[in-house]
This record gives structure tokens, C-alpha cells and sequence, in this order.
């Protein structure tokens, strides 16, 4: 959940049926936004043959949306294996002005989305694999920031022997 600079609200999550049209496979993840009193304004239901969910979501001061999630399939570019994580990015009217995969070829999950001052996109997860540098054992953390492009700047990746969770 949450709101932008005009006081809409705007919504994520996944459904496993067909909220506004056709499901693309088993879970398929969803955006929705609403004015402040509740009319809808737009929706997206989106994902790919496999298991989409949408986790995380924040909106920049220009009142662009993003959603974060994980995909076990391809949604842009290519698929790494197991969970991938996705960024996507809509202007304030709903239209998709991107869309960012990436992952290990285990399990990697988006838990947190932030815009900082700038405008960057920072996406805070969890990681079985080796997303930047060597996993250190069982779950890792990882922050990666995006610019406001979609365009990566950094990312890192750190954890113990033990499970390490954002």
C-alpha cells in the first residue's frame, strides 16, 4: 500500500484467478490505483507463464509507481532460474515505462522498495545464490539501486553462515 503526492493510493499483490482479465499462468502479480475516494483510476494484472508476485511497492515525487516482486519466469530480459526479482516502474497514468529482471540461478526475493531524494530506486532482498560477489551462506541480504532510468548503479550483497534477512 501506498500513496502519492495527490493522495491517491495505490495497491500491489498477486492473485492466483483473473481479477481484471486473463491470468498469464499460476500466480500472476497486480497494481491498482484509486483516487481519494476510493474510484478506481487504473489497474494492471501482469505476469508470466509461472508464479508472479508482487511484494514491495513505493512511489517517487512525481507520483511514478513501483512494484518489486519475484517471478518464476521471464518478464524482461532473461531468467536466471528458481525466484527471480522484478522492478517495475509506471508514470502517474499507468503506463509501464519499465520493467527490470534479475536474479541467481537459486532463490531470490524483493522485500522492501524505497525512492530516495534523487529519484534512485533502492530494492532490499534476500538471496540463495550469488547476486554480487559470493553468497556467504544459506540466505543473504542485498540492497541494489537503481537510477531513475531503470539503470543499475550498485549493488551489494552480504550475509553469515547463518540465514540473513532484510
Amino acid at each position: 500500500l501506498a500513496v502519492d503526492p495527490g493522495g491517491n493510493i495505490i495497491v500491489a499483490g498477486y492473485t492466483g484467478g483473473n481479477l481484471f482479465g486473463s491470468s498469464a499462468g499460476k500466480n500472476d502479480a497486480f497494481v491498482r490505483k484509486y483516487d481519494p475516494k476510493g474510484t478506481e483510476l487504473w489497474r494492471h494484472q501482469f505476469g508470466s507463464a509461472e508464479s508472479d508476485l508482487a511484494t514491495a511497492l513505493a512511489v517517487d515525487a512525481e507520483g511514478n509507481i513501483l512494484v518489486a516482486g519475484s517471478t518464476e519466469g521471464r518478464l524482461s530480459g532473461s531468467y536466471a532460474g528458481n525466484e527471480d526479482i522484478f522492478v517495475r516502474k509506471y508514470n502517474s497514468k499507468g503506463n509501464e515505462l519499465w520493467t527490470r529482471q534479475f536474479g541467481s540461478a537459486e532463490y531470490d526475493f524483493a522485500k522492501a522498495l524505497a525512492v530516495d531524494a534523487g529519484g534512485n530506486i533502492l530494492v532490499a532482498g534476500i538471496t540463495w545464490g550469488s547476486l554480487a560477489g559470493s553468497s556467504a551462506g544459506d540466505y543473504d541480504a542485498f540492497v541494489r539501486k537503481y537510477d531513475f532510468k531503470g539503470t543499475v548503479l550498485w549493488m551489494r550483497q552480504f550475509g553469515t553462515a547463518e540465514d540473513d534477512y532484510t
